[in-house]
């Protein structure tokens, strides 16, 4: 007896046959459409060859020279006057007047000696600026006259007490030396047995005392007289003392300018009552102004020898790193010692106005350019064509490699001391791709009239100073 077959197994050949048909017909199909490419392909003619050019590369260069140059430090500070100064009140008391034009901006004058039309010299007292109610300093400086005239008074009392107590003195005197001879010789007598009894002695030696009774306070009298001369002499040093406050005060109380100036601040006004210490104008004297400049302690180091023998380093200054010099001036003085929270020195520029074409106002912000070492006969190129101690220089169209030594840095710029000759132009650009011999087409020519548009650490020197060799390796 056969077993019979399972209903499922003809599905499953079925199935297989229909996936290899499938996978036949898609190889099929693929050999022939790469037949087909293939035969395209080869109808298709190559492409002529032909030579490809060198690269050229378009650069810019700069053109070097041979020059002296004076190293400029750079900094900044805040302009303030040399002369400022806040008037406060030095008594209490209501504003009395005021000058009429106590106004900001005003110039008021200080007290001066002129002469007149005779030419004889005479004073002339300074604007009055406020004036504080005079009552109570007047009282109180009559009260110190009546005082000290009192004193006078006292002490040339005591001074006539003092003539009487000697002339009364004198006479207790001559009667106790009168006496004492009387009593000597009335003794005698009375010894020898004469005349004289005892009760004469007695008389005598009665007499005697009491004329030295007499003698005695006048003497002791005599003797307090320095000592209260010395009391009222006293007392009226301490009141001449009060009479010169009291005198000061008066004076106090008419405010005028201690120097020529101009009217900053105004803080006060008629009818006001102001207290010691309140501040009612300022003024400042706008003729001269100095400048606090703090510069790194590398370049301090670049002047310092310079301070040090007393010259006075120019500085020239702008209101902003790109504008041209407006102001001139010296450095006049140096702080001390550095801060070290920012490792700078302080040094002082110093600017009279005087001889400005415009002044230079108190509080502006400037940028202050300290002209430094004076470097002569050098090249200087800027520091982006120097790669790895290596410049590349453009010489009949093409670059070529030099090595380079730099004696010092400013800012965007060094002096090279090596490797680059008056004449040569520095390539600037396409650093990272230029090789030795590589083709160039040079563009843009800069030189350092050019560059003097940006900020320069260094400028043409005007003057023949002393000055480091190009060979010292730096300032």
């Amino acid at each position: 007896m056969s077993t019979p077959q399972s209903p499922d197994k003809p599905r499953f050949w079925k199935r297989a046959r229909k996936a290899v048909l499938t996978i036949l017909l898609s190889c099929l199909l693929v050999l022939t459409g790469g037949l087909a490419f293939w035969g395209l392909a080869s109808l298709k003619k190559p492409p002529a060859e032909r030579d490809v050019p060198a690269k050229v590369f378009n650069v810019e260069v700069f053109r070097a020279e041979k020059l002296d140059i004076d190293e400029i430090i750079i900094g900044y500070g805040t302009a303030k006057a040399d002369r400022e100064v806040v008037l406060s009140a030095q008594v209490t008391g209501e504003v009395f007047e005021i000058h009429p034009h106590l106004k900001v901006g005003r110039k008021v004058l200080a007290s001066s000696i002129e002469r007149d039309a005779a030419g004889r010299s005479q004073d002339r007292p300074g604007d009055l600026l406020v004036r504080i109610d005079r009552d109570v300093c007047q009282q109180r400086f009559e009260q110190s006259e009546s005082r000290i005239r009192e004193d006078e008074s006292e002490l040339n009392l005591l001074e006539q007490q003092r003539k009487n107590n000697d002339e009364r003195l004198a006479s207790a005197e001559l009667g106790v030396k009168l006496y004492e001879t009387e009593l000597a010789k009335v003794e005698q007598l009375f010894k020898q047995g004469k005349v004289a009894t005892e009760s004469d002695v007695t008389k005598a030696k009665l007499e005697l005392q009491r004329y030295r009774d007499a003698w005695l306070p006048l003497e002791n009298e005599r003797r307090l007289f320095p000592i209260r001369k010395e009391q009222l002499e006293r007392r009226l040093a301490t009141h001449q003392a009060d009479l010169r406050l009291a005198q000061l005060d008066l004076d106090r109380t008419d405010i005028r300018p201690p120097f020529t100036g101009w009217l900053s601040e105004v803080s006060v006004e008629r009818g006001q009552h102001v207290k010691v210490g309140d501040p009612l104008v300022k003024l400042i004297d706008a003729s001269v102004v100095e400048i606090p400049v703090p510069i790194p302690l590398g370049d301090f180091t670049k002047i310092e020898a310079q301070i040090l023998a007393g010259e006075q380093p120019r500085v020239e200054l702008a209101e902003h790193e790109t504008a041209p010099p407006r102001w001139s001036g010296q450095i006049v003085r140096v702080s001390p010692q550095a801060d070290e929270r920012t490792r700078t020195v302080k040094v002082f520029a110093r600017v009279d106005n005087r001889d400005q074409k415009e002044p230079l106002l108190p509080g502006a912000f400037v940028q202050a350019r300290i002209v430094g070492p004076n470097w002569r006969d050098v090249v200087v190129i800027p520091r982006d064509a120097i790669v790895q101690g290596r410049v590349f220089v453009a010489n009949d169209d093409h670059s070529h490699s030099r090595d380079v030594h730099v004696a010092t840095r400013l800012q965007s710029f060094a002096i090279v001391n090596s490797g680059v000759t008056p004449g040569d132009q520095v390539i600037l650009t396409n650093l990272d791709v230029l090789g030795e011999g590589s083709s160039i087409k040079c563009g843009t020519i800069r030189d350092l009239e050019s560059e003097s548009k940006q900020r320069l650490q260094f400028r043409r020197s005007s003057g023949a100073a002393a000055a480091p060799s190009s060979d010292s390796g730096g300032p």
